[in-house]
């Protein structure tokens, strides 16, 4: 299965390509998580955060690390359970606060897609999904199905 992302269908920039492996499908958030986790890598791989020569490239490294913070953020709102939320936060402010910060996964996906594309110079994002373990059909959660609108079965 191939999921894939465009940003920008005109342009003459190439495509980025990563592979998932061994999905696990009892967890509805294994598909995004390794997402993120690969691109990720393969941003830190690409800059070097320590090399600071430009003030500008610089903030645009912080402001893309800040949008990998915020997904994951929203993906561990989704994960844990509501009381658990409660329990770590000593306030009412404090848990507001973490309760609006994770309130949109799709647009903070697709804030984190389109800013990756943009500093790693693509024009879109192809996801290979195999699962070799099972010969079941990959099962893709909703809110996944609305980032990536071109799905090859």
């Amino acid at each position: 299965m191939e999921l894939t992302y465009i940003k920008d269908a005109q342009s003459t920039k190439p495509a980025d390509s990563i592979e998932l492996l061994h999905i696990n499908q009892e967890k509805e958030y294994d598909i995004p998580i390794r997402i993120i986790a690969i691109l990720f890598d393969k941003y830190l791989k690409k800059f070097n955060l320590e090399d600071k020569q430009k003030s500008n490239e610089y903030n645009e490294k912080k402001k893309i690390i800040n949008q990998f913070e915020k997904v994951m953020s929203c993906i561990r709102f989704e994960i844990i359970d509501t009381k658990e939320i409660f329990k770590a936060n000593k306030d009412n402010l404090s848990v507001l606060m973490d309760i609006s910060a994770s309130v949109n996964f799709v647009s903070e996906f697709e804030t984190l897609l389109d800013n990756y594309l943009d500093i790693m110079e693509f024009s879109m994002l192809n996801v290979q999904i195999k699962d070799n373990s099972t010969n079941q059909e990959i099962e893709i959660p909703e809110f996944i199905n609305n980032i990536f609108k071109d799905i090859k079965r």
